[in-house]
């Protein structure tokens, strides 16, 4: 599916974002202290599975890498594993519109929550999930592979609203 905004698309089906797997792989690359590492391969097989969004601006040129949208998920919850948008596309609310679609995806497939981890000392990302109506239910405390670095994170979460089944028996709506 490709759903447009302005000139900016979110691609996210294998057949579109297999296109753009290298700046994934790059910039999250150079962003690792913020996202983590993972194996080049992975990027791919997230891909193939529908689990990534990209996020590219419509130029006359061609398509232009401006961020991504890594997750899993398991019925009925996901998780964020990375979410990245360049540096030359931020403070344009484009993180947000790409949250947005993931999320109405997710409800209008009966997800029920969505999740995300983020170090507690990178400040800008922290609130920009709290805007996002994330919350914390949980802080993890993770020691590096020789016990000498403790780094704190922030597990957010999201709840979509229960869903109601509404029922009508003659002419009275009864909420389940």
């Amino acid at each position: 599916m490709i759903t447009t905004t302005n000139s900016f698309e979110i691609l996210s089906r294998f057949e579109q974002t297999k296109l753009f797997l290298d700046s994934v792989r790059s910039a999250a690359d150079a962003h690792r202290v913020e996202l983590g590492f993972l194996p080049a391969s992975v990027y791919e097989e997230f891909a193939r599975n529908d689990c990534l969004y990209i996020l590219v601006e419509r130029t006359t040129t061609g398509n232009q890498y401006a961020g991504h949208l890594l997750f899993s998920q398991r019925y009925p919850s996901a998780r964020i594993v990375q979410m990245f948008t360049d540096s030359q596309y931020r403070r344009q609310q484009l993180a947000t519109r790409l949250i947005t679609y993931f999320r109405n995806e997710l409800t209008s497939a009966g997800f029920t929550s969505i999740y995300a981890s983020v170090a507690e000392d990178l400040k800008d990302a922290n609130a920009f999930w709290q805007r996002q109506q994330f919350h914390i239910p949980l802080v993890v405390r993770d020691r590096s592979q020789h016990n000498a670095v403790i780094r704190i994170y922030l597990e957010f979460a999201h709840f979509n609203a229960p869903v109601r089944l509404v029922e009508i028996a003659g002419g009275h709506k009864t909420l389940r």
